[in-house]
């Protein structure tokens, strides 16, 4: 393990510890993660509560950072790479698998920060019709 994540763990109590591990193990579910942390909570609620809680702790939000960027870079994953990737498959899905295409569209937002803001949805999917527009040119180009 990288020994500025150690240092980073370090710092944190064992439930907190046992948080951020869950928590990158599950891929970013803070509720399951505290269920898993916290075996005295009792509902779902509680648990999104202390997840919420944990999150907004620098102690806790730093190790889960770091051990992000750590995976990232191990898979050679890039953001843009994702981006991209989403985009492709939206564009692919515009006229056949519409409900993929949306699916795609809105974790782009998210991961973008934009997915409170609807104007931004309009957006990506302006960006996805573009794409898909563009690649049925190169089909029909290669045809």
């Amino acid at each position: 393990m990288d020994k500025e994540l150690t240092e980073m763990l370090d710092k944190c109590t064992s439930k907190q510890r046992m948080f951020v591990q869950e928590y990158i193990k599950n891929g970013g579910n803070g509720s399951a993660a505290a269920e898993k942390s916290y075996p005295n909570l009792k509902n779902q609620g509680t648990c999104g509560v202390v997840a919420s809680e944990n999150l907004n702790k620098p102690n806790v939000a730093k190790p889960i950072s770091k051990w992000q960027q750590i995976i990232s870079t191990e898979a050679n994953i890039s953001f843009k790479k994702i981006v991209n990737g989403l985009a492709y498959v939206a564009s692919e899905n515009v006229d056949t698998e519409p409900k993929t295409m949306i699916a795609a569209c809105t974790e782009m937002n998210k991961m973008l920060g934009h997915h409170r803001d609807t104007q931004n949805v309009s957006d990506a999917l302006d960006v996805v019709r573009d794409l898909a527009g563009s690649n049925r040119k190169k089909r029909l180009d290669r045809e």
